[in-house]
C-alpha cells in the first residue's frame, strides 16, 4: 500500500510543475485546398463539331453543343441501324427548340406525336423507313439538354 501512496503523492506534487511547463503548440493543420469549380462546358472546336454532327444522320448538333453521351448500334430489334446522342448547350431553350423545329420541317419528317410542357418538348417522327425522337429539356441556368435518337430499317 505504501508504494501506491508514494506514487499518488509524487503525481500530486508533479502535476503543478507539469501544468506550468511550456508546451509546444501543435503544428498548424494544413488548410483545406480552396474549392475549385468545375469549368463550364466549352464548345468543341469547329472541326470536332462538324464531325460530331454526323453521328446521328440528318440531325446536326445545336451550334456550340457539348457531347454528353453517344451510342450507335448495328442490326437489332427490327432496325438495320440506330443512333442516339445527348448533348448540352448553353443557349436559350426557345432558340434550341426553333432550331430543331426548323430541321423537322425542312428535312421532310412527319410528326407522329408531340408533347410539350414549359421548358420541355418531345417530337416522335417518321420519314420513309426511319423513326426519330427529339427531346429538348431546359435544365435551368441557361443549359439545355438535347437528346436525338434515330432508327432506320
Amino acid at each position: 500500500m505504501r508504494s501506491w501512496a508514494v506514487i499518488a503523492l509524487t503525481l500530486l506534487l508533479a502535476l503543478p510543475a507539469l501544468a506550468c511547463a511550456r508546451q509546444e503548440p501543435p503544428p498548424p493543420s494544413p488548410s483545406p485546398a480552396p474549392a475549385v469549380e468545375a469549368p463550364a462546358p466549352q464548345a468543341a472546336p469547329a472541326e470536332s463539331r462538324t464531325a460530331l454532327a454526323e453521328v446521328v444522320p440528318g440531325w446536326p448538333d445545336y451550334p456550340g453543343a457539348v457531347l454528353v453521351v453517344t451510342e450507335e448500334k448495328g442490326p437489332g430489334d427490327g432496325w438495320s441501324h440506330s443512333w442516339k446522342r445527348k448533348v448540352k448547350a448553353n443557349a436559350p431553350w426557345q432558340e434550341v427548340r426553333q432550331f430543331y423545329a426548323d430541321r423537322i420541317a425542312t428535312d421532310g419528317w412527319q410528326v407522329q406525336k408531340l408533347e410539350e410542357k414549359p421548358g420541355e418538348i418531345e417530337w416522335e417522327l417518321v420519314k420513309g423507313a426511319s423513326w426519330a425522337n427529339v427531346e429538348i429539356d431546359d435544365k435551368g441556368f441557361g443549359t439545355v439538354e438535347i437528346e436525338v435518337e434515330r432508327r432506320d430499317r
